[in-house]
């Protein structure tokens, strides 16, 4: 369960019935189709949480995450973060959701314009959202990065090509960071590091979130980097309700929280049945998904 104390019922993000679609040229004939890669999504995540969707590749994921930065706009539906709307077009809801949400990329080096210095890169959001003198913005970002644990002495000047992939994620996030937003989407923060680096990275976004408070939206397709501690709960509350079965019930959830209870990696999460059952290794622990999630409806419908 998360340890940040929350204030306010209202949620920190609201998702009312998002709908991502797009035109795409037909194979081998004239015209177009549309393709429907997110259909009413509705999503709820309160301030200090860190709400979790997994599934497999093409689920639709990264695009409805995108959808909330803006990346293109949703077809249809709305978005508030902090009660404020940022799912129009238009240059008023562009500048609230780059002062309130901020994503950390699956590739850091591939968001990064290689010929820019780490200090220009962090600094981008800050130039973007305007209102701030050269000099505070080397502070900003100085501080930024010795929140991620990289020097600004050692590492403002240097190129990305000069970073480790751990090293880079770090900028990554630093850049997130440093407009001090709500809302942190990590899209798959992990997934293109090498697995010794992988778990300092985990470590660093949990303290931050807990640190500065912040809330996290992260899409994942491994369940052993999803912090899932409230996993173990809901296996519990269903173990009592269906008596005899319960040691199965906490063994299983136990299972797919993974690394996630060794590491200590205690947050909320919120876990959408969709894209778990097809990584079961036998029909009766997918039988017992299924029962464990009680048959809830996929999020995402597109492919």
């Amino acid at each position: 369960m998360t340890d940040t104390p929350r204030t306010g019922d209202d949620p920190l993000l609201l998702c009312e019935d998002i709908v991502q679609e797009f035109r795409v040229r037909r194979r081998g004939a004239f015209g177009s189709a549309t393709v429907s890669a997110v259909s009413h999504v509705s999503v709820s995540v309160a301030r200090g949480q860190t709400y979790a969707i997994v599934g497999e590749t093409g689920s639709g994921k990264s695009t409805f995450a995108r959808s909330v930065i803006g990346a293109p706009p949703p077809r249809s539906g709305r978005i508030l973060v902090a009660g404020q709307t940022i799912s129009g077009r238009g240059r008023r809801a562009s500048r609230a959701r780059g002062r309130l949400v901020q994503m950390v990329f699956q590739d850091p080096m591939s968001a990064m314009d290689p010929q820019w210095s780490v200090e220009q890169i962090v600094a981008e959001p800050l130039r973007a959202q305007g209102g701030a003198g050269g000099r505070q913005r080397r502070a900003r970002v100085a501080e930024a990065l010795d929140m991620v644990g990289i020097s600004p002495a050692m590492f403002a000047g240097r190129k990305p090509t000069e970073l480790s992939g751990g090293q880079a994620q770090r900028v990554a996030i630093a850049r997130a960071l440093v407009v001090r937003p709500r809302l942190v989407i990590l899209d798959e923060p992990v997934t293109a590091l090498d697995v010794s680096v992988q778990a300092e990275i985990l470590r660093l976004l949990w303290r931050l979130r807990r640190e500065l408070g912040l809330t996290y939206l992260l899409i994942s397709h491994d369940l052993a980097v999803v912090p899932a501690d409230e996993l173990v709960e809901r296996a519990r509350a269903k173990a009592e309700e269906l008596g005899a079965k319960a040691p199965y019930y906490v063994k299983m959830a136990k299972w797919l929280c993974g690394q996630s209870i060794e590491n200590g990696l205690t947050e909320h999460l919120q876990l959408e049945r969709h894209g778990i059952a097809d990584s079961m290794a036998t029909e009766d622990l997918r039988a017992g998904v299924t029962a464990f999630f009680g048959g809830e409806k996929p999020v995402f419908e597109g492919r």
